[in-house]
């Protein structure tokens, strides 16, 4: 499930930074990445924006309680755990030749999720219409948080910017318990003709 919305705002921001580069060939600018490879080295291409899934937590605030009812095949009904709802924090980093075209790639994705914060399939068709609505918001950090986050990657401090995609909802649908729909009552209660 997460790698659809990923994707989608990997191809969304690829073709909108090719645009404002004016690339006409079919390299990617933003490719979807690991930061760090197993050897430790930096991984992003040069001449690229990594995207890369930082981490992932649980949306407390809206986090419902009770299980849902899923219909089944037949009328049949069940119950499901309730959908899993979760932000991504996401890390774009720019590795190009010239430490300028870095800054102006990162402003570049800056004003992609200032133009469009909201992504719902209504309005983007190309999202999965699994998906109800995402939303991006700029998630700050002091010098020392970003300190702790290049210091976890291993490796040395690039231009960057994180972003929090919200509310991704995870419901499988597996059922846990179920019956056939209750269509008659059938009761005929005393004293009743």
């Amino acid at each position: 499930m997460l790698e659809k919305p990923l994707k989608f705002i990997a191809d969304s921001l690829d073709n909108y930074l090719r645009i404002r580069n004016r690339i006409v060939s079919n390299e990617r600018v933003l490719v979807l990445t690991d930061i760090v490879d197993e050897q430790g080295k930096f991984a992003v291409k040069q001449g690229t924006v990594g995207l890369t899934l930082f981490n992932v937590e649980e949306e407390r605030v809206n986090r419902a309680q009770v299980a849902e009812v899923i219909r089944g095949q037949g009328g049949t009904l069940g119950y499901a755990n309730p959908a899993l709802r979760l932000n991504l924090y996401l890390l774009f980093v720019a590795n190009f030749k010239d430490y300028e075209d870095s800054i102006k790639n990162i402003s570049s994705v800056i004003g992609f999720f200032q133009a469009n914060n909201v992504f719902q399939p209504e309005t983007h068709p190309e999202l999965s219409s699994s998906i109800e609505k995402i939303v991006f918001e700029l998630s700050s950090h002091s010098f020392e948080q970003m300190s702790y986050v290049w210091g976890i990657l291993g490796t040395n401090y690039r231009p960057s910017i994180m972003y929090r995609m919200r509310l991704v909802v995870i419901q499988e649908g597996l059922r846990k318990q179920g019956g056939a729909v209750v269509d008659q009552t059938g009761f005929k209660g005393r004293g009743m003709n």
